[in-house]
């Protein structure tokens, strides 16, 4: 007996001993994690006084990611300012970067391609490791993502009149629908469309910083005329639309306490750069990481007022040396010339190119809703639901003039308002609450177009 009790007591101490390593194992694991945060960082927790996001491309058909912006916004100076990372460019890692992403996956390799980051991880972490290795070579803490699919960067773009821009690159791509597209260089409006193609046509560009200059060009008109709306209220407008299209760890009210300083950013003083780096051997183009911090930490420094920024379209395929762009063959970033306004109709400038667009969006007559023309489609099965609508909205002063079923589909979830232009339509949300409300493909002959969901089948 006196044999039993002793091996019995042999074993109790063995499994406390047990628990007791287990305990301590996973208290240990447990510290090793990040604490949990309930929400994400808002702009306010930044002591220095910065907000940086980064936009990324999101490739919806391999996982990866095709280009990199990040916006860097200084609240204290209200300098708003853009470098640009061309896809496909090669970053070396810190060890720590290294050590902390070889971590979570050990086939990732030191020397990696950008882009590739997100192919090496499941769709919920893929961001947030792509951001941590953007960080490392940035050598500055981002916000927020932003990541929009090439369906979702066309519905940014759109959300605005197309604007006029002197394209510098005869651009030739097949587009989305498999059909083969030419755009010629020239002046000319800019859609969604063709938008996607300045960043997508990478075959259209003698090398990836030509692309770069191009997408700056472009881009540094479409943020120009974003700040430059001269109304608090249509900023605040434009993001509540972004953050329907976004995919973000960000929300709008994660924006809301910059909203009124963004509004002093000068559209004149917006400035964009081209991340320096330089070639190797072997052809593939490495991010420098010094000189990308170096630039950053000029960014930041730079005083209010100092105007846009010149960006180097020096090709660096044409050296092989470690030192990255210099200041000859630099230019400045086209300006948007004078200050545009919502209330503005785009006018051609011919004054660059004799050559013409193809094809030019229509440009929308009206931007007052209750001027406009507008059809009303139902993807319900309940009959005379558009008609009723119709009378409700004609009584209250609208322009209703054709009432159709919609043909495009299953019912909707929740109501569709299509305009040819963002001043059109909010006015509308009052009567369909759930509505969504984005520039769309609008028949001929109308300004807006509601597509009825089953959220709306009473008429109040």
């Amino acid at each position: 007996m006196k044999k039993k009790s002793k091996k019995g007591l042999i074993l109790v101490i063995i499994a406390i001993i047990a628990v007791v390593i287990f305990v301590k194992k996973s208290k240990d694991k447990d510290e090793d994690k990040p604490p949990k945060v309930d929400k994400p960082i808002t702009i306010e927790n930044r002591d220095d006084g910065y907000f940086v996001t980064a936009m990324m491309g999101e490739n919806t058909t391999v996982g990866g990611i095709d280009y990199f912006i990040v916006k860097i916004f200084n609240s204290s100076t209200n300098n708003l300012d853009f470098v640009v990372i061309p896809d496909g460019c090669y970053l070396k890692m810190s060890d720590a970067c290294y050590q902390t992403l070889s971590g979570k996956n050990a086939d990732l390799m030191k020397d990696m391609n950008l882009s590739s980051i997100a192919l090496y991880f499941n769709k919920e972490a893929r961001y947030e490791h792509t951001i941590t290795a953007l960080e490392d070579v940035l050598g500055l803490e981002v916000d927020y993502y932003e990541v929009f699919s090439e369906e979702e960067f066309i519905q940014l773009i759109n959300l605005v009149t197309p604007l006029n821009y002197d394209l510098k690159t005869n651009i030739s791509y097949i587009n989305r629908k498999g059909v083969s597209v030419e755009i010629p260089a020239g002046s000319q409006y800019i859609d969604g469309e063709k938008a996607l193609a300045i960043l997508k046509a990478e075959d259209s560009y003698e090398s990836k910083i030509n692309q770069a200059n191009e997408i700056c060009g472009y881009l540094n008109e479409y943020y120009s005329f974003i700040f430059s709306l001269n109304s608090l209220d249509k900023l605040k407008e434009y993001y509540t639309y972004v953050f329907e299209i976004v995919q973000s760890d960000a929300t709008y009210d994660d924006y809301a306490a910059y909203f009124e300083k963004l509004y002093n950013v000068n559209p004149n003083e917006i400035s964009f750069h081209i991340m320096s780096g330089a070639l190797v051997e072997d052809g593939r183009y490495f991010i420098d990481s010094a000189q990308m911090q170096q630039m950053v930490q000029e960014i930041m420094e730079k005083p209010a007022g100092t105007g846009k920024e010149v960006i180097s379209t020096e090709d660096p395929s044409s050296s092989t040396s470690e030192g990255g762009s210099s200041e000859e063959g630099s230019e400045d970033v086209p300006s948007t010339g004078e200050t545009p306004s919502t209330e503005d109709t785009p006018s051609t400038d011919n004054t660059g190119s004799t050559e013409k667009p193809t094809t030019e969006p229509e440009v929308p007559q009206v931007t007052n809703t209750k001027e406009a023309t507008i059809q009303i489609l139902n993807s319900t099965h309940v009959n005379g639901l558009a008609k009723k609508w119709q009378k409700k909205l004609n009584g209250d002063g609208y322009n209703v003039t054709e009432v159709t079923n919609y043909e495009g589909g299953s019912t909707l979830e929740s109501t569709k308002i299509l305009v040819k232009d963002l001043s059109l339509g909010s006015e509308l949300k009052e009567y369909f609450p759930s509505a969504t409300i984005e520039l769309g493909d609008v028949p001929e002959g109308f300004d807006i177009v509601i597509i009825l969901s089953s959220q709306d089948k009473t008429v109040k």
